[in-house]
């Protein structure tokens, strides 16, 4: 059978990988928070010669860069979920006449 022209939309495949993406979402955001403590737990992990009073001078600012940027993967992997929900509640809309506040 040859399926109709237009769009085929698995709105099931739209939530799938929605949850995957909330699932990296909430890996990285344990990564990060465990990074944090190694960073906190270890301090200044060069010591206290003139190598270790450089990195000491630079280390929050490349902390606070690291911990940004995983931040900003989060972020995005939680765009991802939200959008590709909405995605999916969007076509079962249009397609099943589903409304969010009556389910049908």
């Amino acid at each position: 059978m040859t399926p109709p022209p237009g769009y085929l939309v698995r709105t099931s495949g739209l939530r799938s990988r929605a949850g995957h993406a909330d699932g990296d979402a909430e890996t990285m955001l344990r990564q990060r928070n465990t990074l944090r403590d190694e960073f906190l737990f270890e301090g200044n992990p060069l010591g206290h010669d003139q190598y270790g009073a450089e990195l000491a001078k630079r280390l929050p600012q490349i902390r606070d860069g690291i911990m940004d940027a995983f931040d900003a993967c989060v972020t995005e992997a939680e765009g991802i979920r939200d959008r590709l929900g909405e995605n999916a509640w969007t076509y079962d809309t249009a397609e099943h006449g589903i409304s969010r506040t009556t389910g049908g």
